[in-house]
């Protein structure tokens, strides 16, 4: 049992330790007290997939504790969130609506366009190895722009040779319209041999009707048999929506690339590139504090002594870079 004692600054565990035949109460606070100064307003635990007591501090700091019990894990990290005055009130763990992960919601209070404003957010799903890139959320109050066409679509001969002009594509219903010209179809898909997520690209050349264009490859489609509903996307420069962010500077992952200092307008936000999918929203700042250095020393040890950082490696896994 995880729960909090009287005066809010201290989560204790209570388990049952077979040798002394007794519940045994353990102070999780012990190698962090500080972590929840000022007191805790609200707590919820979340199993899947990452075993989190999630705690709200009375300040609108978000608090997670990642508890595993079973390998004796435990350690508390702090989560800020983007915005101004950002404020976190309250926060509930839900089922997912497939049942195989627990989602965490959050009711945050922000300063947007000089006035208090109030969302709900969730926490997304983690970015796992071999997911797709362009459907990492690693922003705050973001939403998404997602091009994706809800009619099957064939690409014509040619499409599976990049620089190939004048190629057909023909859709199972109507879906294009001639302002769709110099917009791009986009498939995204899974090349297993180079464990890659590759795309498909072909520039919108003409139109034809409202199930018909043609087209430049300039990426080649792995074959020209019948995309499926939803397999497919036309691109826009343009994500719509945004009126929760109103005048307020974001960042959008468009196509897997960030694009940073985007100024929200009238609830829209105009991208350099046209994107076929992209998560535009609050960012936030990421900081790592590493423990303190010891490398021992001839005359004993050697936090104390100056140090000289000459060389520094940092180990990244599925990331996008940084600097």
């Amino acid at each position: 049992i995880l729960f909090v004692r009287v005066g809010g600054r201290r989560v204790v565990e209570l388990r049952f330790d077979i040798q002394s035949d007794s519940w045994v109460p353990n102070d999780q606070n012990v190698l962090y007290p500080e972590v929840t100064r000022g007191g805790l307003i609200d707590m919820a635990y979340q199993r899947e997939r990452d075993d989190v007591a999630w705690c709200v501090r009375a300040d609108g700091m978000l608090l997670g504790m990642t508890y595993d019990r079973e390998q004796n894990v435990y350690g508390w990290h702090q989560h800020p969130l983007g915005g101004t005055d950002a404020v976190v009130e309250s926060g509930q763990v839900i089922t997912g609506p497939d049942g195989d992960i627990e989602d965490v919601w959050l009711a945050v209070a922000r300063t947007i366009d000089g006035a208090t404003r109030r969302h709900i957010e969730y926490i997304a799903e983690g970015f796992e190895e071999g997911d797709d890139i362009e459907g990492a959320v690693y922003l705050d109050a973001s939403l998404e722009f997602d091009g994706a066409q809800a009619v099957t679509l064939t690409p014509g001969t040619g499409a599976t040779l990049a620089g190939t002009e004048g190629v057909v594509f023909t859709a199972g219903s109507a879906v294009f319209a001639s302002t769709d010209v110099g917009r791009e179809i986009r498939v995204r898909y899974y090349d297993e041999d180079a464990e890659l997520w590759r795309t498909s690209r072909a520039e919108i050349i003409g139109y034809t009707s409202s199930t018909e264009v043609e087209a430049t490859i300039l990426s080649a489609f792995t074959s020209t048999a019948a995309i499926a509903s939803g397999g497919w996307r036309l691109t826009s420069t343009e994500v719509r929506g945004l009126w929760h962010l109103e005048g307020e500077t974001v960042t959008a992952l468009a196509d897997g690339q960030e694009v940073p200092d985007l100024v929200v307008t009238d609830g829209v936000v105009t991208l350099p590139t046209a994107t076929g999918r992209a998560q535009v929203g609050l960012p936030y700042r990421s900081i790592l504090a590493t423990q303190r250095i010891e490398a021992g020393s001839g005359d004993g040890v050697a936090q104390g002594k100056t140090k000289r950082i000459s060389r520094l490696v940092l180990r990244l896994i599925a990331s996008l870079g940084g600097s």
